[in-house]
Parts: structure tokens; sequence; C-alpha cells
């Protein structure tokens, strides 16, 4: 599926007057567990042992650019989760980092407000689970995921941009209401280096 969802970007980018540019992407999220889809009693308690911690994510990104619209996919690296918060006896503020990997393929519609500097962008993420140091719940059979993305950007320069985006992790699981699956809450800033640009115009 992920090579499908790269190929319909570069159709739809050769099929009229566009910009393609591949572009390196690090970045830090800023990540939670939400446990709403538990049990009610189970995540009351659940919440207040789950906190927000940083991750890294690393990627390639892929971007084709239409008159204004900006069609974005790309193959990432990202990390996700909370600091578990223990509450043994002996060690009441003792934190486990709980760590998700996941191999991502967003597909994001991005548009230009202020060109060429500032845009909006809204879309999915497809997501397969690579590996997990936690209890997997009913996620242990349940490698794929759907997610929900949205952010902006800002371009200083041609070769440099900034993603600052927001993320509803699973949110599959919330659309069909599919019980004992964490919903991940994740805040990201990116820093993108554009290595390759490509034009084409139709005649």
């Amino acid at each position: 599926m992920n090579n499908y969802i790269i190929a319909i970007c570069l159709v739809a980018c050769t099929s009229v007057y566009s910009q393609v540019s591949i572009w390196i992407s690090p970045g830090v999220n800023y990540s939670n567990l939400d446990p709403r889809l538990f049990d009610p009693l189970f995540a009351k308690q659940e919440k207040q042992n789950l906190n927000f911690t940083y991750f890294p994510y690393l990627g390639i990104g892929l971007e084709c650019k239409i008159s204004n619209s900006i069609i974005k996919s790309g193959l990432f690296i990202s990390q996700r989760g909370s600091n578990f918060n223990t509450r043994f006896p002996l060690f009441p503020d003792k934190y486990f980092k709980v760590t998700y990997t996941f191999l991502e393929v967003p597909f994001l519609f991005a548009y230009e407000i202020l060109q060429p500097n500032i845009g909006a962008q809204l879309g999915v993420v497809f997501n397969k689970r690579l590996e997990t140091n936690s209890v997997e719940y009913d996620e242990r059979n349940r490698l794929y995921a759907l997610d929900l993305r949205t952010g902006i950007f800002f371009r200083p320069v041609k070769k440099i941009q900034f993603d600052l985006n927001y993320t509803i992790g699973n949110f599959d699981k919330i659309v069909w209401d599919i019980r004992n699956n964490y919903v991940h809450q994740v805040f990201s800033l990116g820093i993108s280096y554009r290595i390759l640009t490509f034009e084409k115009k139709r005649h």
C-alpha cells in the first residue's frame, strides 16, 4: 500500500505543470498516549499515569507542487509513546518511557496561504507498527493504522522548511470504535532540507 500512495503522488504530479521535490526530514515528536478507548474506570486511572515526552523521527519527504497546492508524501521512521508513572510504593515518581516505533507514509494536501513562505496542511498517515516496549492489549494483532494529521509549514528559504503538525494516531480505531487501543496524541516539529527538485510543464 505504501508504494501505491507514493505512485499516486507521482502520477498526479506528472499530469500537469508541477515541481517535484525530495527532502530529508528529521524532527521531534512531543507525544502522549490517550486511553479513551479502554474501559472508563481503567482509562480514568491510566490517564493519571501518562505524560507527554519527546521522541525522534526521520524520513524522506516527497512534495509535488501544482500552482499554490502541494501534495506531500514520503517514508518516515517515527517514534511515539508516553512517559508512564509506575507509581510503585517505594518509588512513587518512577517513570518508564513507553515507546512505539512506526513506519509512516503520509498523504497530505497543503496550500500556500502566503506565497511562497507559509501554508496549511491536512491529511492522513498510513502506518505500520514495527516494535514497542509496552503491553499492547488488543493492539497486538493490529499492526496497521490510519492517523489524522493537520499543521502548518514555513519556508524561510527555498531549500529549508519547518513543519509544525498535530497528529491523532489510531484515528481509525476512534472512527470504528475499536476498543482497548491507545490513541496517540502527537505534536511534532521538523526541519526539512530539499536535496532534489524536478520541474515539468505539460505541452
